[in-house]
């Protein structure tokens, strides 16, 4: 730093010294110039008082002064002859009064002035000229006439000359030299806000004496961090996929993971949703387990791609592997009819690319399968799941058995063509309903925040955004529900105060529909100054799945000053590779990953190691599902930012005032 300002002083100095010996040289010649000037004015001044002396002598006209060849003129050359002509001063004094620039006159003979005339302004300063007559051959007299010098006036003195141009070239590159002697320390003070920030690159920088104390405080913290974030993001990687929703081998999720699905989508009795549970057991290969480990993981391996593959094809639908040979599949909103078919055809597929060439061709798999509908108990699900497997079993090989297959009314069953015109008419009318959240920070802010959560009525039961708009996109409709939903919520948000702010959940598809995103922009642009006051949210699953397609559109949005935020965060499949990549402020975890999180480790420790990434990349945690107050002290303890769930409140379909609200969280922290 001490080394670069006095570079930087040294060049200054030096352009300084030059100038000021420029200026000077410039103001010299400028002063010659303007004594040269002034000695031919006052010249020629002279050689007109002349003229008119020797006009009045001839008594012809007036010489034009442009007329008269200073070089041709000699003082002495006036004729003596002219003393003998003149009989009186008084018409020659009037004479050479006449010129502009001549203020008084005066004839002096023999010490005595016979004749004088003055002007009646004052002059600021004169020169007084001297110019002797013959009266006779032995007298003489001589004319005084004063000049009056303020009638001088320079001409042709550039303001800008070679000199000043010369200095501006100087001080051109007196800015460059700054700009590139000081490049090195610029450089480094944005790395070091970089840093500051948490968006750094390691490889930038390297050790010097030379750096500024910022840059210096700043790598110090990045060393500091990185060697803590190395270690956190390490056991971050393993175990959180060996210990808290992945299974290690597949990569899909375990059995908490599918447990806790269950159980979300079982809980709200006031939701019209039904689906079934889909137990897949390869018990055949449980010998192969222990005889030949390898081969056995390299089938189990197989199997969890095949079902991956499933899960990647299908909306509405969770898979996991819940034992050493048992796969577990959620789906919601499917006829049974269907899922018949779909169990079939799962068989079928496995045999011909996977088990065909091995010796459990002819018996590789059993499935039991279980509806439900919203308000059943998980357990009894899972265990009427299980009651129907053991009955594919007893009925021999690759057999498919359905429990309680009845269970849904038909007037519950959609199949896609339904779905469709169900959905159009919901557009059509505009018969959507918004809820809204209300989201905790765990310090007290200025701003209300909550989330809109959109539901639409069938049959007298609400339908959660979370079943309607995965089917909305399979019949192609995702865009135009995101479109109402955006509308409704924005129009919300500018009859509230400035202290509201809204989440508002977009389905990935819309970002990459061209139709959609020319309307979005166009509303962020009518809505600009309410646009700080709108986070949108997307799945951490279809950000990882589609990172490079939503990454335009999502900073696109967020150049109009909104805020992005990822929900679902703790999904199997899922990665934090997006973290560097997206325009993020804010991660939303899992309801899966928030169930009883007082009493599980594993999801502490990847709750823990989150916030740190998160922290690093300037992004703030918050926490969906929190239905307990062991949950909350739990997360707060863990560093998360805010939280939102059934134990601040249940969505409203009005926003309440900020002194319910208040009221509320109050007696819910109490």
């Amino acid at each position: 730093m001490k080394s670069i300002m006095a570079k930087v002083s040294v060049v200054w100095l030096a352009l300084l010294v030059i100038s000021l010996l420029l200026l000077q040289h410039s103001h010299n010649l400028s002063q010659t110039r303007i004594e040269n000037q002034k000695n031919a004015w006052i010249e020629r001044q002279f050689l007109l008082v002349e003229q008119k002396v020797r006009a009045h002598q001839n008594g012809g006209s007036l010489i034009e002064s442009s007329s008269i060849d200073s070089s041709s003129v000699d003082n002495s050359s006036i004729d003596n002859s002219l003393a003998d002509d003149i009989l009186t001063h008084k018409d020659l004094i009037q004479e050479v009064l006449s010129l502009p620039s001549v203020t008084a006159a005066r004839a002096i003979s023999a010490g005595e002035v016979t004749e004088q005339a003055t002007r009646i302004t004052e002059p600021v300063s004169t020169i007084t000229y001297r110019l002797p007559l013959q009266l006779s051959q032995d007298s003489y007299a001589v004319l005084e006439v004063d000049i009056d010098m303020s009638q001088f006036a320079p001409v042709n003195i550039d303001s800008f000359s070679l000199h000043g141009f010369a200095i501006l070239v100087l001080m051109a590159l007196g800015v460059f030299m700054t700009f590139w002697l000081l490049s090195p320390f610029l450089m480094l003070e944005k790395k070091a806000e970089s840093i500051l920030t948490g968006d750094f690159n390691p490889q930038h920088f390297a050790s010097s004496d030379d750096h500024p104390l910022t840059s210096e405080l700043a790598i110090n913290l990045l060393l500091d961090e990185h060697q803590k974030s190395k270690q956190q993001h390490q056991d971050l990687s393993n175990r959180l996929r060996q210990h808290s929703f992945v299974d290690s081998l597949t990569g899909l999720g375990n059995r908490d993971y599918f447990d806790a699905e269950l159980e979300i989508h079982l809980k709200n009795e006031k939701e019209s949703i039904h689906g079934a549970v889909v137990l897949f057991s390869f018990e055949p290969l449980l010998d192969l387990h222990y005889e030949n480990p390898t081969s056995f993981n390299e089938l189990i391996k197989q199997v969890g791609d095949f079902f991956q593959n499933i899960s990647d094809e299908e909306n509405l639908c969770w898979v996991a592997r819940r034992d050493t040979v048992d796969f577990a599949l959620l789906t919601l909103e499917s006829a049974p009819d269907k899922i018949r078919r779909q169990c079939h055809k799962v068989i079928k597929d496995l045999q011909r690319s996977i088990f065909d060439i091995t010796e459990f061709s002819h018996h590789f798999i059993n499935i039991g399968v279980t509806f439900f509908t919203s308000g059943d108990d998980a357990y009894e699900i899972l265990a009427s799941a299980d009651m129907s497997l053991r009955n594919a079993q007893l009925q021999g090989d690759n057999c498919v058995h359905m429990y309680q297959p009845n269970k849904l009314a038909k007037s519950m069953i959609k199949g896609g063509v339904r779905w469709r015109t169900f959905l159009q008419s919901i557009l059509d009318s505009r018969r959507i309903t918004l809820f809204f959240q209300l989201q905790v920070a765990a310090v007290a802010m200025d701003v209300q925040r909550y989330e809109v959560l959109s539901r639409i009525e069938d049959r007298g039961k609400m339908i959660n955004a979370s079943i309607f708009l995965p089917m909305a996109n399979r019949c192609g409709l995702a865009a135009d529900f995101d479109r109402l939903i955006v509308d409704k919520a924005l129009k919300q948000l500018t009859s509230q105060a400035d202290s509201i702010e809204l989440s508002i959940n977009l389905f990935p598809d819309s970002l990459l529909h061209p139709s959609f995103m020319k309307w979005l922009m166009q509303r962020l642009s009518i809505n600009r100054f309410a646009n700080h006051r709108v986070i949108f949210e997307i799945s951490e699953l279809a950000v990882s799945r589609s990172l490079a397609q939503v990454k335009a559109p999502m900073e696109k949005i967020a150049a109009m000053g909104c805020r992005w935020c990822v929900e679902h965060v703790g999904s199997p499949s899922a990665s934090l590779s997006y973290l560097a990549e997206l325009p993020l402020d804010f991660l939303k975890i899992s309801q899966a990953t928030v169930r009883r999180i007082n009493t599980q480790q594993e999801r502490q420790l990847f709750v823990e190691t989150l916030v740190t990434s998160a922290a690093q990349a300037g992004i703030n945690v918050w926490a969906e599902g929190v239905e307990s107050e062991q949950e909350w002290l739990k997360l707060q303890s863990l560093g998360i930012q805010g939280g939102q769930g059934y134990w601040f409140g249940h969505p409203q379909e009005l926003i309440p005032s900020i002194e319910d609200e208040i009221l509320s969280v109050s007696i819910k922290k109490a």
